[in-house]
């Protein structure tokens, strides 16, 4: 006779509560490699440890067998804001709430779809927190990420410990897969797609850069990651400076910092920080009087940053990373038709997510049995790619991270458009 899996005791909360805060040190040191080990200074692009894009990707075939009990229904977790006191942008939410119901729609045998969300103001204490309830209490078969980098890399630590996939929805960052973490996976192009295009699109505009960039970890990555594709023979650096501060500090380091490039007078602007910060950047720079060329990270094409910025969002150039198509038309349409408000790329990357994990999740299991081997699921969603989506091919390599290359777009009427052609 076969034995049952193991399944964990629903009382068995010490085992996830010992493990948070080993994780968190461990996910600090992940994120702030330099003070970790002591180096400071050097030069703006270092040789990591280890690239493990050059190394041997563990088989999907030898992962360690995680059982989640689904005989209530199959439980996707969800990392992210969820409620306007959290974040007053919860569109990546309602759109991974949206995949749901489409999916559950076109199960012909009845098996329920269920979502948990999870969030928290404090994603190091609380987050870790609420994502081990997820994992272990409440026995999701996978963990959606609908935020940044620094809490996706949060996220990644907790589901190599305990061996459920992850789904990064939103987030560019390069270095959520450089972990060498099979049970990771990235939806949108990262910042290694990205860079190149908008390098080649920065260098044929301009002959000197300032960058103003925030003091969050996707902001510092993406100009690391930008800077050597932009060919010191083209295009000078005339400064870089990092916003400090929230509420009025952050509205002081926005000023002074608007009127020193002003006085550079470099001929183009890479803001390059969370939205609404990035949007406030760029008010401040054109109330100051800059009149020259402004780029953005993907961020630009946040909703957030669209409406910061406002009318100073007029021509600023940002990296386009959904594949423009009728199918994302009519979503964006039946998405405002229905939350009466516009969605942005994350919120179509997030239900792309979404659909990707249930999905898999439902290829994976089988109606009659009470457990789902989470290391299935992984192999399913191995199994679904290449996956078209709303937001384009999604194509995973060796490391989960989507192969689709960026383009380069600009922004007219309050519309990111992925090439200046297409705004004519």
């Amino acid at each position: 006779m076969r034995n049952a899996p193991y399944r964990p005791s629903r009382r068995s909360k010490p085992r996830g509560r010992t493990v948070v805060f080993s994780l968190v040190c461990i996910c600090l040191a992940a994120l702030f490699p330099s003070q970790a080990c002591g180096r400071t200074g050097g030069s703006a692009a270092q040789t990591p440890h280890r690239d493990f894009r050059h190394a041997e990707t563990p088989a999907v075939s030898d992962l360690r067998s995680s059982y989640a009990a689904i005989d209530a229904g199959i439980r996707v977790g969800y990392f992210g804001p969820f409620q306007s006191d959290h974040d007053t942008d919860t569109s990546a939410w309602l759109a991974a709430e949206m995949a749901r119901e489409d999916v559950a729609g076109e199960c012909l045998d009845g098996r329920i779809l269920k979502l948990a969300p999870s969030w928290s103001d404090s994603p190091w204490t609380g987050g870790a927190a609420g994502l081990t309830d997820l994992i272990f209490r409440q026995q999701a078969v996978g963990i959606i990420c609908g935020m940044d980098g620094e809490a996706t890399h949060l996220a990644e630590t907790l589901v190599a410990k305990a061996h459920i996939p992850l789904l990064s929805a939103v987030s560019t960052a390069k270095s959520v897969n450089l972990a060498n973490v099979p049970w990771t996976f990235s939806v949108l192009p990262g910042d290694h797609l990205i860079a190149p295009p908008l390098a080649v699109r920065l260098s044929a505009s301009a002959r000197s850069l300032a960058v103003i960039s925030g003091s969050d970890h996707d902001s510092r990555g993406f100009w690391q990651e930008l800077r050597p594709h932009l060919p010191a023979d083209a295009i000078t650096l005339a400064g870089l400076w990092t916003v400090q501060g929230i509420g009025t500090e952050e509205e002081r380091s926005l000023s002074e910092i608007a009127a020193k490039i002003v006085a550079a007078s470099p001929d183009c602007v890479l803001v390059t920080a969370k939205p609404n910060s990035a949007g406030r950047a760029v008010a401040a720079l054109r109330a100051a009087g800059y009149s020259g060329l402004i780029a953005t990270d993907a961020r630009g094409g946040r909703r957030a940053f669209l409406e910061s910025a406002g009318d100073w969002a007029e021509g600023i150039i940002c990296p386009f990373v959904v594949q423009p198509s009728d199918k994302l038309v009519d979503w964006f349409t039946r998405f405002e038709s229905r939350f009466n408000r516009k969605a942005d790329y994350a919120a179509a990357a997030a239900y792309d997510a979404s659909c990707i994990l249930f999905r898999a999740a439902i290829r994976a299991s089988s109606p009659q049995e009470p457990f789902l081997d989470r290391a299935n699921i992984v192999l399913a969603i191995r199994g679904l790619s290449p996956y078209s989506g709303i937001t384009g091919r999604i194509e995973w390599d060796d490391l989960g991270a989507n192969r689709r290359p960026a383009e380069v777009g600009v922004i007219r009427g309050g519309t990111l458009w992925p090439t200046p052609a297409a705004a004519d």
